[in-house]
């Protein structure tokens, strides 16, 4: 059908595992340092810090579902900031434990993080494994970055 209409179709077998991983960092500093607004501002010649101060991410527990190639890329940055990692996977990696990543439960997860995020693909037991129960198991004002599959959130 699409070659009769010449349309390419293509795929990507793989992702820059880097790639995904400093953008999900990028989601956080941008959620968290406000600098989409920051920089509104400053373009208006406001160089108010008002409501633009976030939090420092050293030290605080950063939640990673799934530990595949771009998990464990995410782990390991997320490690450089001085952060506790805690993760969850259906496969532990000894190699992300032995740098000082912890595995949990998800109900454990949920209650720890900070910070959550999503790394994880979208089959039918990872369908919708944030929803409103395991929004409520976690802190308030928690952080969650999903840059994984859209349906892994119950929205």
């Amino acid at each position: 059908m699409a070659e009769a209409n010449h349309i390419k179709v293509t795929r990507v077998p793989a992702y820059s595992p880097q790639a995904v991983t400093e953008h999900a960092l990028a989601l956080i500093l941008t959620l968290n340092r406000k600098t989409h607004k920051a920089y509104n501002r400053i373009k208006k010649g406001n160089f108010s810090l008002n409501n633009l101060i976030g939090f420092n991410l050293h030290d605080k527990t950063i939640g990673v579902i799934g530990t595949g190639k771009i998990g464990a890329a995410f782990c390991q940055i997320m490690l450089g900031l001085g952060c506790k990692v805690v993760a969850y996977d259906i496969q532990k990696q000894s190699t992300l434990e032995d740098k000082g990543v912890t595995y949990l439960s998800l109900e454990e997860l949920y209650k720890s993080a900070d910070i959550i995020s999503l790394h994880c693909p979208l089959v039918p037991a990872t369908q919708h494994l944030i929803d409103e129960n395991s929004i409520k198991q976690m802190k308030d004002h928690v952080m969650l970055i999903n840059t994984s599959r859209g349906a892994l959130i119950d929205t």
